[in-house]
């Protein structure tokens, strides 16, 4: 939801949305937690993510390598030890899940990740919206010069 969005509020009473209700101060314990069940529901072990991390970073360009010891201190929330983005990335890539994504992109106001068939359905809702309001405005011309 939008920060201007209206809604009612505890009391009952309707009223602006405050920035600080929608205001995720550390995303780090969702996303570490959308992490772990993203890895327990693909039925890999952390080696074999690890390896399919790895492959998929080279097969990028990428350098960096990443260890099931890091692995475990990422999956652990392990103070000091947060996944870099590159690296989100990839742990998304390997599990086929994007929740992890989706969970950190909570933390921006009125954003979200939604799949490619949500997306389409987004824009079919957007071009039928746009559809009526041209049907409405060609009916209030239609009218306005005596055809309706």
């Amino acid at each position: 939801m939008a920060v201007n969005d209206k809604v009612k509020g505890n009391s009952g009473r309707q009223g602006q949305r405050r920035l600080w209700e929608d205001l995720v101060v550390n995303p780090l314990p969702g996303l570490v937690a959308a992490m772990n069940e993203a890895l327990e529901a693909s039925g890999l072990s952390r080696e074999q993510l690890a390896e399919d991390m790895n492959r998929l970073a080279h097969l990028s360009g990428s350098k960096r390598r990443v260890s099931s010891a890091m692995l475990d201190k990422w999956l652990a929330g392990t103070p000091g030890y947060v996944i870099y983005l590159d690296a989100l990335h990839l742990f998304c890539q390997a599990l086929g899940s994007n929740r992890p994504l989706s969970v950190y992109a909570r933390a921006f106001p009125g954003a979200r990740v939604i799949s490619e068939a949500r997306y389409r359905v987004l824009e079919w809702a957007e071009a039928e919206i746009n559809a009526r309001e041209a049907k409405k405005i060609a009916k209030k011309k239609a009218q306005g010069v005596g055809l309706e």
